[in-house]
């Protein structure tokens, strides 16, 4: 199927449609783990930014690669995972990490940004309590940027509250 210029498999759609039984019999009977779109993106991309745990599991166990590249504008699941709040997927790709707070690099962010300056954008509180009680880098920081500045930013109270009370440094700059 071909819409938008963009090329779709039936892996690809019955990952974007959280069919995990069609997933399983698309990837183990075809392969098509391999398939990427010409922007770079597979299905692990779709799942993790979804959040489907286990269609993610299902494909990562198939596929030959297991730490998956980013896409042409630098994102990869775990960025994905990261800004859209799924801590089920965070938690799954980072558990073999010995530090859960990872370098997340892509063209729309300043280089050595980390899951939790993401998740701090985006207001995702319990992904942010993770990576904070699994992370030796309290408050890292990326050209001056904090995951606290970022979640004032957006405006995102909870998370402020969080980190505040959380961070030994309570005004960062």
């Amino acid at each position: 199927i071909r819409r938008s210029k963009r090329q779709y498999s039936p892996l690809f759609i019955s990952t974007d449609r959280n069919l995990l039984e069609v997933c399983k019999y698309v990837l183990f009977k075809t392969g098509d783990e391999k398939i990427e779109r010409e922007d770079g993106s597979s299905p692990l991309h779709h799942a993790a930014q979804a959040g489907y745990l286990e269609v993610y599991k299902l494909i990562i166990q198939k596929a030959s690669n297991k730490n998956p590249k980013s896409n042409i504008d630098g994102v990869s699941p775990i960025f994905l995972a990261a800004s859209d709040g799924r801590l089920n997927i965070y938690e799954f790709i980072v558990q073999d990490c010995e530090d859960k707070n990872q370098i997340i690099n892509s063209i729309y962010y300043p280089s050595g940004w980390t899951g939790l300056h993401l998740a701090a954008e985006g207001g995702h509180l319990e992904l942010c309590k993770f990576i904070l009680e699994n992370t030796s880098e309290k408050n890292p920081q990326t050209q001056g940027i904090t995951p606290l500045l970022v979640a004032a930013r957006e405006g995102h109270l909870d998370v402020c509250r969080y980190l505040i009370d959380f961070l030994e440094n309570k005004n960062p700059r």
